[in-house]
């Protein structure tokens, strides 16, 4: 069974496409609730979008190739990240994004979750990337789903 969240609006329509931008937006969630496999921030970056959380979906678009894609990461105790299988999709309507995920792939009872945005130019040069995320700043807390 799927389950669906509510969508997360963003400023503006998202862009069909880009010639000099990629884009991720995700939805991250401390999927177990066990916060020891949780990612953590690394210096310089303290304002890592993901931090707190062991489980990221991510609709990307890769202004390099011009395409579309949707992945699932899952972060370990040791800060490793792999790529997982996932029936989770993602649906875009101007500034609205629905993500429709499997509720097993969630299993803590309590699941904690941010929205993110971000945009870099290919290169991720510190002068030319930028991003927001729900609630105030990543160093909040995950919010309650």
């Amino acid at each position: 069974m799927r389950r669906r969240f509510a969508p997360a609006c963003i400023a503006a329509p998202v862009p069909d496409t880009d010639a000099d931008h990629s884009f991720i937006y995700s939805v991250v969630f401390d999927s177990d609730g066990d916060p020891s496999n949780d990612w953590t921030t690394n210096p310089p970056y303290d304002c890592d979008h993901f931090q707190g959380a062991d489980r990221w979906y991510q609709c990307i678009y890769d202004h390099s190739f011009d395409r579309w894609s949707v992945t699932v990461t899952r972060v370990d105790s040791s800060q490793n990240t792999t790529e997982v299988l996932s029936t989770a999709s993602c649906v875009i309507e101007k500034d609205t994004l629905t993500w429709c995920i499997g509720w097993s792939e969630l299993p803590a009872g309590i699941v904690r979750y941010r929205v993110s945005s971000f945009g870099h130019d290919g290169s991720w040069s510190a002068s030319d990337r930028g991003g927001d995320v729900s609630g105030d700043d990543p160093t909040e807390p995950l919010s309650e789903l």
